[in-house]
């Protein structure tokens, strides 16, 4: 009986947090119904109060390493055919925000994403895991003013989100073991938002991919170790397609999880989703679009060109286009430099890498090519293109080369490679 108490106040901590005088919620509060989220009837209006807390064994029957997006207010659980179950929760952040944690979350956590669809304003995810013959199915929708007992006249905005998580119950142990006689448990990591620093402790977690062997000498080493760092998606189950060309969304959420990966307890550095009802930086890129959290973090922070930064910038992200090599450059040397890029003249590129095309390239492309030569053995020149007399800024970006300008952040003394942040 212990273990069970104890058991249930730890699932309780890691879906809920606890409170403190800060004015964070407290169990009770995060598992109290939300007045505008139950149906209005004269059983409801004649009960006041916070809704039961679920019982011990529904709480114990929630997979452990089942990715939980806080915060977040329960609702309720459905049990389904055989042990499956289905828990509603409600939260105040926008769909994609959720629906960027749990892609982020399901592929650092090994599993494959099976299903990832839009289907009007319902954003729905099924994921697989080997060992595990049950899918989970997260389920996305923003919630109605109707829905939360609001008087549909009075708004039309949507009031927050509702997910659904469909999963398999976890078996109850019958006869738990006295306290001294088990190891004690010890409490699940809560999920960190997307962008946010991750918990201090976690493991590095592995991806691999089926094709890697296929990687030319030079840059597999550089894929690999950044593969470990659980940041590349796939193409298909689990193919990395090392030379098809990326696009631009992709090596966008790339390169945020792996900024914020390196940079780990480091708010100042971490570069931060989108959250909330911003103007889109975009035409392209509405609220509704499912990477819009990270694409408008990039843009906000000035990373990605954008009217945002410049009067003149693009007003079109163009998200399915291939990332040409001039992009690759614009995003991710400020991320390593850290500070305003030095002036530079099509004669200083050509003075220093040599580079026999840099007529005619753009001021900040110039500005970070010759940012990225001050780097020295750790340019993404280097490093993704090998030697080269011509930079090609028009050229598409491969995956493998994609993957290897991630291998390194910062600039000089404070430079770290993946192997080194896999060590640590």
């Amino acid at each position: 009986m212990f273990k069970r108490s104890i058991l249930l106040l730890l699932s309780l901590m890691a879906l809920s947090g606890c409170a403190d005088e800060s004015g964070n919620r407290s169990l009770e509060d995060s598992f109290a119904a939300d007045p505008q989220l139950q149906p209005t009837s004269p059983e409801s209006e004649a009960t006041e109060g916070p809704v039961a807390i679920p019982e011990a064994p529904e709480l114990e029957r929630f997979p452990p390493d089942l990715p939980q997006y806080e915060p977040a207010t329960w609702l309720e659980t459905t049990e389904l055919e055989g042990d499956r179950l289905r828990s509603r929760w409600h939260s105040d952040d926008p769909p994609e925000v959720i629906a960027e944690f749990y892609r982020g979350r399901l592929q650092q956590d090994n599993w494959q994403l099976e299903e990832d669809r839009v289907e009007g304003e319902e954003i729905r995810l099924q994921a697989s895991r080997e060992g595990q013959d049950w899918p989970l199915t997260v389920v996305i929708r923003p919630r109605t003013a109707a829905e939360n007992g609001t008087n549909q006249a009075q708004t039309d905005s949507p009031q927050g989100t509702e997910f659904e998580l469909t999963y398999v119950a976890t078996p109850i142990e019958s006869d738990p073991a006295p306290p001294e006689e088990s190891e004690a448990a010890a409490p699940q990591p809560s999920p960190a938002v997307p962008g946010a620093p991750s918990p201090e402790g976690r493991s590095p977690q592995t991806t691999s991919f089926s094709d890697l062997e296929q990687l030319s000498d030079s840059l597999a080493s550089y894929v690999k170790d950044v593969a470990q760092l659980g940041i590349l998606s796939p193409l298909e189950g689990d193919r990395f397609g090392p030379e098809e060309t990326i696009t631009r969304r992709d090596y966008a959420r790339w390169l945020l999880e792996a900024n914020n990966r390196f940079h780990e307890g480091q708010s100042a550095r971490q570069v931060r989703p989108a959250r909330g009802n911003r103007e889109p930086a975009f035409q392209d890129m509405p609220q509704s679009h499912p990477d819009f959290p990270i694409i408008q973090g990039l843009a906000e922070a000035g990373i990605i060109p954008s009217p945002l930064s410049d009067d003149d910038g693009p007003s079109l992200f163009r998200p399915d286009d291939p990332l040409l090599r001039k992009d690759l450059l614009r995003w991710k040397v400020p991320l390593d430099v850290r500070r305003g890029l030095p002036d530079a003249s099509v004669e200083a590129v050509q003075e220093t890498w040599g580079f026999q095309d840099a007529t005619g390239l753009p001021a900040d492309v110039l500005e970070a090519v010759l940012g990225d030569f001050e780097n020295g053995e750790r340019s993404n020149i280097g490093r993704a293109f090998g030697f080269t007399r011509l930079l090609q800024p028009e050229r598409p970006v491969t995956r493998a080369e994609a993957a290897s300008s991630l291998w390194s952040f910062g600039s000089d003394d404070e430079a770290r490679s993946a192997p080194e942040l896999l060590g640590n």
